[in-house]
């Protein structure tokens, strides 16, 4: 009898948290569909030409990516300067929260750390945000974002695109959902299942086709490209060349930016398993060919220095989706 009321228990729990998943997903489309019948991309666009929300500060600079290619030191780094804003979190409004929120809840994020820090900063100061997937977003959000953001300066971290795949796929199966499902870390993961993961995600490997991507609608010499390996080599050189890149001198105390002499956001030190890297390095044996190429070997580039790469890349050489296999 008390083994059927504990299964009895255990089904109410489950139907519950059901209902509630479902809930939580309708009110959140509910809103999204409320969202976007009132503002919506065209309106966001004629709300910035009109000036309406001219009221709130803009970023002067963005990270947009990649994942694992150690963005969140480099923002945490850039936060700690006297001269700069940075706003702690992802926003990611662009790639995931469009549909979501108006472009004031955007640029609120900005004006509330500006009210939050601007007395411990010195004047005049830099506003920017990190949101690593925005280096992913297709062509129409990029297009969006600079008509918005026209004079923003884009930073992109770039990484060997392997090392970069098995690290963000540590980090997602060993998030405690994930991993309480699977039954522990990513090497308790299927190899049919883990190989689906890696295809799926493999653009945010695919440096070339973001490179080509961004400054088919931006100028090149708006995105600032940052090797991940030359941050974890040379990390005051790496932050110095960020600054040059911003407009701003290198005339700091290295001692006020502890984020100089420590890494951030580390994964589980797990080594990859040979047939999962054998996997890898077939998948992304094109994309190392067309970085290397684009970028020479450079760990600190802009694109308007790789400009031919580049061009070859718009035209279509090197930007199209690579096929799954």
């Amino acid at each position: 009898m008390m083994e059927l009321v504990k299964r009895l228990r255990r089904v109410k729990k489950r139907f519950v948290r059901k209902v509630r998943r479902l809930h939580e997903g309708f009110t959140e489309r509910l809103r999204a569909l409320r969202h976007h019948s009132v503002w919506g991309e065209p309106r966001l666009l004629e709300m910035a030409a009109a000036g309406a929300t001219t009221t709130l500060p803009y970023p002067h600079f963005i990270i947009i990516g990649a994942p694992k290619c150690g963005t969140s030191w480099l923002q945490g780094a850039l936060g700690q300067h006297r001269h700069i804003i940075v706003v702690p979190d992802e926003i990611e409004y662009f790639s995931s929260n469009l549909d979501k929120y108006p472009l004031a809840w955007y640029l609120d994020h900005f004006a509330q750390r500006i009210r939050t820090e601007s007395t411990g900063k010195a004047t005049p100061w830099l506003v920017g945000e990190k949101s690593a997937r925005y280096c992913s977003i297709p062509f129409d959000r990029i297009a969006l974002v600079h008509r918005l953001l026209p004079d923003a300066r884009l930073v992109l971290m770039t990484r060997d695109p392997v090392s970069r795949h098995w690290s963000h796929a540590k980090q997602y199966y060993s998030k405690p959902r994930v991993a309480k499902r699977e039954g522990g870390d990513v090497l308790s993961v299927p190899r049919k299942r883990l190989f689906g993961f890696l295809t799926r995600t493999r653009i945010l490997g695919e440096f070339s086709s973001m490179i080509a991507n961004w400054t088919s609608v931006y100028p090149a010499e708006r995105l600032l490209i940052v090797s991940q390996e030359h941050a974890l080599a040379s990390p005051r050189a790496t932050f110095d060349a960020v600054l040059g890149y911003l407009g701003l001198p290198a005339d700091y105390d290295p001692a006020s930016i502890p984020l100089l002499s420590k890494q951030r956001n580390r994964g589980p030190s797990i080594p990859v398993p040979e047939d999962v890297a054998a996997f890898l390095d077939e998948m992304y044996a094109a994309e190392r060919q067309r970085l290397r190429a684009l970028l020479d070997n450079r760990a600190i580039v802009t694109a308007a220095e790789t400009i031919g790469g580049v061009n070859r890349l718009v035209a279509g050489e090197a930007c199209q989706p690579t096929a799954s296999r």
